[in-house]
């Protein structure tokens, strides 16, 4: 039954706006990749270049890892903003399918996010440090400083955060919050 809850439109109306920004973080994150990977493929590859293009890849890393948390909570409190009450919604209960698509992509943002981040960080401070004499072989990790080591890093993230927001499917399940939010129990201690 179509109804319309505006408690529910303040953050379905903040999330269609996230979405479009996430959108178009992931649009000219992967121009930029395709852009420095088409423009330096031609030039003479250089640290730096190695550098910018492992940068790039890693904001693009970042703009996908924000996607599931974007988009599902969009679409889920667009859901709940315009019915009643149907499977969506999360406030149906701790074992509802509203309730564990919620608790898997918060509990999964919490790592891939937070994660993602971390790569731009690590890969952000390469790109800006100067770069010295030796300063390759002095890399506590040179293997990090490639597209593979890039990729492994990324490929481990996404799984590790699966695992990690699939944890409470495997045991207690999802805690539903007094605010109406499904999250990990984290006073469990399987959970925590």
């Amino acid at each position: 039954m179509a109804v319309f809850n505006a408690d529910q439109a303040g953050l379905a109306i903040f999330l269609f706006f996230a979405a479009l920004m996430n959108a178009w973080f992931v649009v000219t994150s992967s121009l930029r990749v395709r852009r420095t990977n088409a423009t330096e493929s031609a030039s003479v590859e250089g640290n730096s270049t190695q550098k910018k293009r492992l940068l790039n890849y890693s904001v693009l890393a970042m703009a996908l890892f924000d996607i599931p948390w974007v988009w599902l909570c969009m679409i889920q409190c667009w859901n709940n903003m315009l019915t009643d009450s149907n499977a969506l919604h999360q406030t149906n209960g701790e074992d509802s399918f509203g309730c564990k698509l919620m608790g898997w992509y918060s509990t999964f943002s919490l790592v891939g996010m937070m994660g993602s981040h971390n790569l731009v960080a690590y890969y952000l401070k390469n790109y800006l440090l100067p770069n010295k004499k030796g300063a390759a072989a002095a890399s506590p990790l040179p293997f990090l400083d490639t597209k593979k080591g890039f990729l492994s890093q990324a490929v481990s993230l996404l799984i590790v955060a699966c695992i990690f927001a699939s944890m409470p499917l495997m045991g207690d399940g999802y805690y539903l919050t007094n605010g109406g939010f499904c999250y990990a129990d984290f006073t469990n201690k399987a959970q925590s």
